[in-house]
């Protein structure tokens, strides 16, 4: 249903949790999870990129061959039914998700803003990546394509996901130990606390929060 709105806003697409997308002037519409909606992501993921279908039934399917033409057919009929009449995909050949150039996947943004403050941070940034890092944290504690049943794709990007948060989680305890604000640095140390427990013997995994437990006067 199209909201009272006539703002000029792009396409966003949310792969974290359920699966959410929202038209410019529209309401968000949740797509159900099922193959539907995971060849919206394997396809919204690559974008501009065409793939064979061959390679998109590998990605789909386990032990089954699959109709992969009845989902693209869904797909198909689910983008004008949500709204998304400007995003296309082919019906023969390969397949390619036609996308506006300026469309929103909080994944990416989320691996765009985790690298941000992983190549480094000037004192003077240290506030503003603080936000960056702790917005990225928000979407990546969800999991990716909520309530869909396993298959080489999904498998494949959860990891993915998984280890971008973890990633991010060390992040958040070297910015809260140059920061040295007590609010942060609680929010911090369940950051590390989780790091730790995902990888218990990695020496990377301790430094961060042994440095904020040195800090704290509790190591």
């Amino acid at each position: 249903m199209r909201a009272d709105c006539t703002d000029i806003a792009p396409i966003e697409i949310s792969l974290l949790g359920r699966v959410t997308t929202r038209a410019p002037g529209c309401e968000p519409r949740t797509w159900s999870p099922n193959r539907t909606t995971q060849l919206l992501a394997l396809l919204a993921l690559r974008p501009r990129e065409s793939v064979s279908r061959v390679w998109a039934t590998e990605q789909l399917w386990t032990d089954e061959a699959g109709d992969l033409p009845a989902v693209a057919s869904r797909l198909r009929k689910e983008l004008k039914e949500k709204d998304l009449e400007q995003v296309t995909l082919p019906t023969k050949g390969a397949l390619e998700l036609k996308l506006p150039e300026d469309t929103v996947l909080d994944c990416q943004v989320a691996m765009r803003n985790v690298g941000i403050v992983k190549r480094g941070v000037e004192d003077s940034e240290l506030e503003q990546m603080w936000v960056t890092l702790r917005s990225a944290l928000s979407v990546l504690g969800l999991t990716f394509l909520e309530g869909c049943n396993d298959t080489p794709f999904l498998g494949d990007r959860r990891r993915q996901f998984e280890e971008l948060r973890y990633q991010a989680q060390l992040e958040s305890c070297k910015l809260a130990v140059r920061l040295g604000d007590h609010e942060r640095r609680a929010e911090a140390r369940v950051d590390g606390e989780a790091a730790v427990r995902k990888y218990p013997t990695f020496e990377e995994s301790h430094l961060p929060l042994i440095q904020l437990l040195i800090d704290d006067g509790e190591f």
